[in-house]
């Protein structure tokens, strides 16, 4: 296996791991995605390629052209966003007020400063670092999204059957770990103290603990699963990702009753058991497209595996079920009328769980887009605007009050409140251009994928139709929190376009004329 391959294998694979523990990150350049594990293979990656185009001198190919094209577009707006809400922010008097600790190293340039009788105002020295830092983030993070899911792409579809291979490989590992992780916790949730003293001692070792508002993420989940990540909603964010692998899989076995059956009956229960609404939810939705895109490309031909999988749906539920009402004392009384309607009708009530906070949040960064509809605020300081825009109605809600406590704390250069919409985040910093210029190669991609399960067939069909609803699921995710969150958009984006415009050899186009 070339390092190629290794590098990306890898990446996938550390996709499941959201949020390393402190002491395991290196935040020198990743523009606040340190914490993502997958970050650093794929850094790496960019980094070999980037020296492999210098040294070979590297000519692209005219889609390939017009992706850079576009992804220097895209820098480009969102520069001219983040100048100009630097410009129009009226709130500087706030940031000047707050904490020196906005920007760790400014005591010791201060101190700096002054032994060499260099006289220049904290003012000057905040306004030149918001510059500097808008334009660096604003560089950074069009390269870690865009950019490392073209540099993926680029390698890829030069041998694209190979690489969809490493991709089923390597999610089902992924999920093999994800899996005997949750055993553990299982057996925590039944009340064995064991398990408890082995998740006390590995779950600081898989994402910090306590950082933010003094609780989360939590040392332990009561009452849920959420394996090896930071919280049980983000099974759910994951799960979008896997699940069309997952499915397109057990349709290509020869038997129902195979491992990979057992597989997806365990993963699924270990979905319900999360008692989550995002990974709740987003399993009904995907796999009642899996069934209409399924039925609708290849007619009558997987109907008994349709069957099956919608069987190991029904038996998971009930499966979770039971485990909560037989080990989990007290939420005997739960039911599956009652878990539909907590973890997916409260999806619709705004008082719902963590609802008030979350409709509060996006209600606030939807009210700052309208009011600079064309080019946003930029992404540097958001919050501000997010916390002024809170309404009366949302202040009263105890999250919404420990959010601008902090914020008032710690500033906004070092607060920032998190994307619990991707898309309604993107239209507050960026106005409704940038939304627009973000989305465009999410929807290009979709229309040729769906024109070319159209003209495919057998097992090409069934991989562009994994690729294709893994790549609807992550996107949807967005609507949970920011799509670099676990960084599965970026990662399958890469496949779904290298799908597309992979690299068919000589024989293979001369036989399609």
């Amino acid at each position: 296996m070339d390092k190629y391959k290794i590098l990306i294998g890898g990446s996938i694979i550390c996709l499941i791991f959201d949020n390393l523990p402190k002491i395991l990150q290196l935040n020198t350049i990743s523009s606040g995605l340190a914490n993502r594990f997958t970050w650093y293979p794929l850094f790496l990656l960019f980094l070999l390629k980037v020296i492999e185009f210098y040294k070979e001198k590297t000519k692209l190919e005219i889609q390939e052209k017009n992706q850079l094209k576009f992804i220097g577009l895209l820098l480009c707006i969102f520069l001219i966003c983040n100048i100009q809400g630097l410009l129009i922010y009226p709130y500087y008097d706030e940031l000047l007020a707050g904490p020196l600790s906005q920007i760790e190293k400014l005591p010791h340039l201060l101190q700096f400063l002054q032994q060499h009788d260099v006289i220049v105002s904290v003012q000057n020295i905040f306004m030149s670092w918001i510059g500097v830092r808008a334009i660096k983030g604003t560089i950074l993070n069009v390269i870690y999204t865009f950019g490392f899911s073209f540099i993926i792409y680029l390698i890829i579809k030069k041998e694209y059957p190979a690489y969809v291979k490493l991709l089923y490989k390597c999610t089902a590992v992924s999920i093999c770990i994800i899996s005997v992780y949750s055993c553990i916790e299982l057996f925590y949730l039944a009340g064995n103290p064991v398990a408890k003293i082995i998740l006390v001692n590995i779950n600081p070792m898989l994402h910090p603990i306590a950082v933010e508002h003094g609780w989360w993420p939590k040392l332990l989940s009561e009452h849920q699963v959420r394996s090896v990540f930071s919280e049980p909603s983000r099974m759910g964010n994951y799960a979008a990702f896997a699940l069309p692998f997952l499915w397109i899989q057990f349709l290509k076995a020869k038997k129902i009753v195979s491992l990979k059956a057992v597989l997806l009956i365990f993963y699924t229960f270990l979905i319900f058991m999360t008692k989550a609404r995002t990974p709740v939810a987003m399993y009904w939705g995907l796999l009642g497209l899996f069934i209409v895109t399924v039925i609708g490309y290849t007619r009558k031909k997987y109907l008994r595996k349709i069957a099956g999988i919608l069987t190991i749906s029904a038996l998971s539920l009930l499966l979770s079920l039971s485990f909560i009402k037989i080990f989990m004392v007290q939420q005997q009384k739960v039911s599956v009328e009652s878990y539909l309607s907590d973890n997916v009708g409260s999806l619709t009530k705004s008082n719902a769980r963590s609802n008030g906070a979350r409709y509060a949040l996006i209600r606030s960064n939807f009210k700052t887009g309208i009011e600079h509809p064309v080019f946003g605020v930029g992404n540097q300081l958001t919050s501000s605007y997010t916390v002024h825009n809170f309404n009366e109605y949302d202040l009263q809600n105890r999250e919404v009050q420990l959010w601008v406590r902090s914020f008032k704390e710690k500033g906004v250069l070092r607060y920032g409140l998190d994307a619990m919409n991707e898309y309604v985040s993107q239209f507050a910093q960026y106005g409704i251009i940038g939304l627009l210029v973000f989305l465009f190669p999410l929807f290009f991609i979709l229309i040729q994928l769906f024109h070319k399960l159209k003209h495919t067939d057998r097992d090409e069909q069934l991989d562009t139709l994994a690729v294709t609803l893994s790549l609807i699921g992550s996107a949807v995710a967005g609507c949970n929190g920011s799509l670099t969150l676990l960084y599965t958009y970026w990662v399958i984006l890469a496949y779904a376009y290298a799908n597309v415009y992979q690299d068919i050899p000589k024989i293979q186009r001369l036989e399609a004329k």
